[in-house]
């Protein structure tokens, strides 16, 4: 018959002792590694154990060797590495707490050493087991944050991957600001992306998507299982593309599906970006905002009590094909005076030339190709007609955001793109413009900021975060 050798008070040894009892083992002794620990005198009160130390130390030394002892170590995390590495120099087995180790690398010492993760264990974890996960194809989305007080238990989270999908491979590593971001793949073509967000208050969970079903840990100890949503908003077709080159409606998340055999989702640049804003970026934790990407044209994601919004067909959201201008420029869409033809990166070009047109009398004047970017040069350098480029833009876009505001009420509208590089020089005229044209129960509650996401990694994130809302 065992005796079992406690090292470390903590609240769950309670619960152990409760299981130790229950399988008729015997208390040998209980030794807490911090001096005058109140947990240890209540528990020593509580149960009966065989013998009493001064210490934790003089306790192994007096069951060193002896078989029928077990060495089982509950401390802190920062102290259970080296309580481990003093109890494994005898013969003893020893059963200890995640982590085996804090700071380094995990250690390998002796057959003897048995690693407890309970989770493994849970009935929410055995529905869906290695054997039927591998039935099929799926994507698995994990958000842990990190806490000093709680690093640990990122181990939870890898020995249920490890359970689950076996040997893992790191595809790629992102580190955005406070985040880090990992993509994984195992042998069967699973991909695991790994969040890890170190600001956010979010718990630890995981979110297995099937074809048909998504399977949510959250917290980690009870599985919710979840009709696969409406996907691809709505149809997984590019039906509407006015700044490409093509041509009728293309099924693109059907073809990467038939290719690659895994659940596709569809959205555009602009939502991918407002979803990834709100997890790494500007918009972080803020449940109503706007967010417009400023490139070729001018896209926008609108995100309301912290949802992203679609609408009946999946087309909501266009801020850049409203109208702002009666029988104005000609739009890609095939219509006059949207708000893209005049905010956007090539918006601003036409703008330079219809306004070089009336005056040669910029440095713009002198370059055989002006984009948006050597406007934005001109206007930091002080050059008068870029800034009044600048400043007709910033109107337009000023005057549409005073009424999206009046609709939607967000607190946030976050720039992003080539145009919204310019900072100040179109941020500042934009705020002012809104706040003339807004309704005044809305002045000054309104905070227009750039994006925070770099913009290399920004489609990436976008897609991950795509996934994760999924």
């Amino acid at each position: 018959m065992f005796k079992i050798l406690f090292i470390g008070s903590s609240k769950i040894v309670e619960e152990h002792i409760k299981v130790a009892l229950e399988l008729k083992f015997k208390l040998f002794s209980l030794n807490s590694t911090r001096l005058n620990s109140k947990n240890e005198l209540f528990i020593n009160k509580k149960y009966k154990f065989e013998k009493k130390f001064n210490n934790w130390k003089s306790a192994v030394d007096y069951s060193a060797n002896k078989k029928n002892i077990v060495f089982f170590i509950a401390s802190r995390i920062e102290d259970t590495e080296n309580i481990l590495k003093y109890c494994s120099k005898f013969k003893n087995k020893i059963f200890v707490e995640k982590p085996i180790t804090y700071k380094n690398k995990i250690i390998t010492f002796n057959k003897n050493i048995f690693v407890g993760y309970n989770r493994l264990f849970f009935n929410s974890l055995k529905k869906i087991n290695k054997t039927y996960i591998n039935k099929f194809y799926c994507n698995v989305v994990i958000s842990y944050t990190i806490f000093d007080e709680v690093k640990m238990n990122i181990s939870h989270l890898l020995s249920i991957l490890l359970y689950l999908f076996g040997d893992l491979k790191i595809l790629r590593k992102i580190k955005n600001d406070n985040n880090i971001n990992i993509i994984l793949r195992d042998k069967k073509k699973n991909l695991i992306f790994f969040n890890i967000l170190n600001t956010s208050t979010d718990s630890y969970s995981i979110n297995i998507i099937s074809k048909k079903i998504n399977y949510v840990f959250k917290p980690l100890e009870i599985l919710n299982i979840y009709n696969q949503i409406k996907r691809n908003y709505f149809s997984g077709n590019i039906e509407f593309a006015p700044n490409l080159n093509w041509n009728g409606i293309i099924p693109l998340s059907k073809l990467f599906e038939e290719r690659l055999n895994i659940p596709t989702t569809l959205t555009n640049d602009a939502n991918a970006a407002a979803l990834g804003e709100r997890i790494y970026g500007a918009a972080k934790g803020v449940d109503d905002f706007v967010m417009i990407t400023l490139g070729t044209g001018l896209g926008s994601g609108f995100v309301a009590n912290g949802e992203l919004i679609y609408g009946h067909d999946g087309f909501a959201g266009e801020l850049g094909h409203t109208t702002v201008e009666k029988n104005g420029r000609l739009c890609g869409c095939g219509r006059n005076g949207c708000l893209e033809t005049y905010v956007s990166a090539t918006g601003i070009v036409r703008t330079a030339k219809e306004f070089l047109d009336k005056s040669s009398n910029s440095s713009l004047a002198d370059l055989d190709v002006v984009t948006s970017k050597s406007i934005s040069d001109a206007a930091n350098a002080g050059d008068k007609l870029a800034l009044e480029i600048f400043d007709f833009t910033a109107e337009k876009l000023g005057f549409s955001l005073a009424n999206i505001v009046a609709v939607s009420s967000p607190k946030l509208i976050v720039l992003f793109g080539g145009l919204a590089q310019s900072g100040d020089l179109i941020i500042n005229p934009t705020k002012n413009y809104l706040e003339e044209y807004v309704l005044s129960i809305y002045k000054n509650k309104i905070e227009i900021v750039s994006s925070k996401l770099d913009a290399s990694d920004a489609a990436i994130l976008g897609a991950s975060a795509l996934a994760w809302e999924q």
